[in-house]
């Protein structure tokens, strides 16, 4: 609800009182991060996994993302059965 990908029947959300049916939709999913329960890797380079959400993301960004999900020092152990490693190796 909280990304307008459905319009309230009743009722409103609000963001520091702000009501969010006055924002764009663009602007709310350009500020609003969300993570599903349900998660899945597209077979692409964990780089190009992470880059999803911000596809001109520079290589300090990725690293950064990486390190605040806890997951560098496991990211650069990865090697793929095609010998790419870390941030290059495939998942998914």
């Amino acid at each position: 609800l909280i990304l307008r990908l459905y319009d309230l029947e009743s009722g409103q959300i609000t963001i520091d009182g702000q009501d969010i049916s006055g924002v764009t939709q663009n602007s709310l999913r350009a500020n609003i991060g969300v993570v599903s329960q349900d998660t899945a890797l597209f077979h692409r380079s964990l780089r190009d996994n992470i880059k999803l959400g911000m596809p001109d993301a520079t290589d300090a960004q990725v690293i950064a993302a990486a390190g605040k999900a806890e997951a560098h020092e496991f990211i650069l152990s990865l090697r793929d059965n095609r010998d790419r490693q870390g941030y290059e190796a495939f998942v998914g």
